[in-house]
């Protein structure tokens, strides 16, 4: 999942702090609590590809 956002943050110029949950925007329960609670470590994972 990480090398398949990696590509795409690279490919439109998008910030790694950009990576968000749909909760971010609207008042939904998606993507649940428990991958929601995986962003940050899967911002850092993305970042550290990117380099």
């Amino acid at each position: 999942m990480a090398v398949f956002i990696a590509y795409v943050c690279e490919q439109y110029g998008i910030p790694v702090e950009e990576i968000k949950g749909h909760r971010d925007y609207y008042n939904t329960e998606c993507p649940g609590d428990k991958l929601y609670a995986k962003l940050p470590q899967l911002r850092a994972e993305v970042a550290g590809l990117l380099g």
